[in-house]
């Protein structure tokens, strides 16, 4: 569910896992939207703050190191609890070149939190600060 205004978007997401876990994963965020105009056209920037939780079954799925993980990987066992996953800023653009081409561009920041960042795959393998970026390019076929 989203609710916007011009200049700010709040949303909220839930997602229930139907294969790989059985978990809920949600979202909070708020974000400041900017229109910026490019030649004739506007860009539109979006960005802001985001918390991510999730359930027991989540966790168990990508943070838990149960006895036989633990015995392949050297690991100590872990059963995690739900609760906050993650949180951080993000931010998106996304820019019209011409009528027909748009560039989306992502980036993101988290840090994970809780019992994601208590799991021993993150302490001994991973880390608790997570960066995503990444850019997409759409065309538009036919038409005006």
């Amino acid at each position: 569910a989203e609710w916007r205004t011009r200049a700010v978007a709040f949303n909220v997401e839930a997602r229930q896992g139907v294969g790989g876990h059985e978990g809920l994963i949600g979202s909070v965020g708020l974000s400041l939207r900017n229109r910026v105009r490019l030649g004739s056209r506007f860009a539109i920037i979006n960005a802001g703050p985001r918390v991510r939780f999730a359930t027991s079954e989540y966790f168990e799925t990508f943070f838990g190191v149960d006895a036989a993980q633990s015995a392949a990987s050297g690991l100590p066992t872990f059963s995690p609890e739900g609760g906050i996953l993650s949180y951080g800023p993000e931010a998106s653009a996304i820019i019209p070149i011409n009528r027909r081409i748009i560039v989306r561009a992502v980036a993101s920041y988290t840090k994970l939190s809780g019992d994601a960042a208590d799991s021993p795959l993150v302490e001994l393998r991973g880390a608790q600060d997570q960066a995503t970026a990444g850019a997409f390019i759409t065309y538009r076929f036919g038409g005006r």
